[in-house]
């Protein structure tokens, strides 16, 4: 079980900011009652148990995500072939399963912000790690050779099954689980169960960021590809009609020190964006240690 450090924002203080990309209090409530069926475009206030209990309002419900705590891998790169019909004689060895951590880096400068962290930031998504001792440890199976593979993200040292891959979980205030340019979507970067290859968007896919709020959101965790080149990672979301939205771009969302997917940076800037902490396009990159 594990609970999660969040931001108090004073009023005031909302009053004068961008819309945020978290559910506020009355919407956690409403969601307890009622499906959310309509966009909201309003100012998000996130509060701890004991902030809610002054406020008269119940605690948050308990959190069911199991977590891993002390990392038991040792973060290495490693060639222990994976159980599989290739080890049948004859046939050639399983490609090795690969561990590492994942390093963010500024597109805009090219600077390093960090490492994908082995904890949660608020409800469910991952946060950015300042340095290596706080980044999850990360497992790819089956990793061929080649310009962009095809991969799943397994952490290894962060959220334990069912939440133990990591993927987009579209964004709470949205209906629609597409990705499209001229409008401000979005995807959380969180946890969550595994999702077939080049899937569509998975409406009953347990993932951590519906657990935490009570807010049904499909998600994917088959977006994601590798340069074994150059060791960059991207991703690539599939829309609800099953192809690749025109554009699927990462960036970091420092207010809330979490990662989002887009299909329209300039939109969602417009919309979430806040002037004194701007979203940073990033590019992530395998670190095998």
């Amino acid at each position: 079980m594990r609970f999660f450090s969040l931001l108090f924002v004073a009023a005031s203080a909302l009053a004068a900011a961008a819309s945020k990309i978290q559910p506020s209090v009355a919407d956690l409530q409403a969601a307890t009652a009622q499906p959310v069926t309509s966009r909201r475009s309003v100012h998000h206030e996130r509060v701890t148990n004991a902030m809610r209990m002054r406020r008269g309002l119940p605690p948050l419900p308990p959190r069911h995500i199991p977590h891993a705590g002390t990392p038991t891998v040792n973060v290495a790169a490693r060639a222990s072939p994976s159980p599989s019909p290739s080890s049948t004689p004859g046939e050639p060895p399983a490609p090795p399963t690969v561990s590492g951590v994942i390093k963010i880096t500024s597109k805009t400068d090219g600077s390093v912000l960090g490492y994908l962290s082995k904890e949660f930031a608020v409800y469910g998504e991952y946060a950015v790690a300042a340095d290596i001792d706080g980044a999850m440890s990360i497992g790819i199976d089956r990793l061929k050779s080649g310009l962009n593979k095809a991969v799943d993200l397994q952490s290894l040292n962060g959220a334990e099954s069912p939440y133990n891959y990591i993927g987009a979980i579209t964004g709470w205030s949205f209906d629609s689980d597409d990705l499209v340019p001229g409008e401000a979507s979005f995807k959380y970067i969180g946890g969550m169960s595994r999702t077939p290859a080049w899937s569509s968007p998975v409406q009953s896919n347990p993932n951590a960021f519906s657990v935490e709020t009570g807010i049904q959101k499909a998600s994917e965790s088959s977006i994601w590809q590798i340069n074994t080149v150059t060791s960059e990672i991207t991703a690539s979301w599939i829309n609800s009609d099953g192809r690749p939205a025109l554009s699927s771009e990462l960036l970091f969302y420092p207010s809330d020190n979490v990662l989002v997917l887009v299909g329209d940076s300039a939109r969602f800037e417009a919309e979430y964006g806040v002037e004194e902490t701007p979203s940073v396009p990033i590019k992530l990159s395998l670190v095998v240690l």
